[in-house]
């Protein structure tokens, strides 16, 4: 129909970016064949120019790799001990719930054994 046309390209780049999010939660890559049976909605070309636009305007990490006939999604991480400080404290604090949870004295009893140890080195010591 004439009157509905001009809404089909931007449908199909909701749909396209949406099954973009989809594949890259799941695939960490794969191959241009297989990425355009799941993207039929639109041909490869086009798929290449919209994946090339997300990547330079919204920072979207996708590469296509032709050497290799692959689309690799995100890109590789190095790793930032500030990034990961926040997450490692929040399991270790689980973790240490979960233990006192299961043995509830033998953290504390372990703490005042180690307390007591110190003060008697540093009692040594001094």
């Amino acid at each position: 129909n004439g009157e509905l046309t001009e809404y089909v390209t931007p449908l199909k780049q909701i749909i396209f970016f949406r099954l973009m999010k989809q594949l890259s939660e799941v695939y960490s890559n794969m191959t241009i064949q297989n990425f355009e049976q799941a993207a039929s909605i639109v041909p490869f070309n086009i798929a290449e120019k919209w994946m090339a636009n997300a990547a330079r305007s919204h920072g979207i990490n996708i590469q296509i790799n032709y050497q290799q006939q692959a689309i690799v999604f995100g890109a590789p991480r190095k790793v930032d001990m500030k990034s990961m400080r926040q997450p490692l404290m929040e399991i270790g604090y689980k973790l240490q719930s979960a233990m006192n949870r299961v043995h509830p004295g033998l953290s504390g009893a372990k703490e005042r054994q180690e307390k007591k140890e110190l003060h008697s080195s540093l009692v040594q010591r001094i």
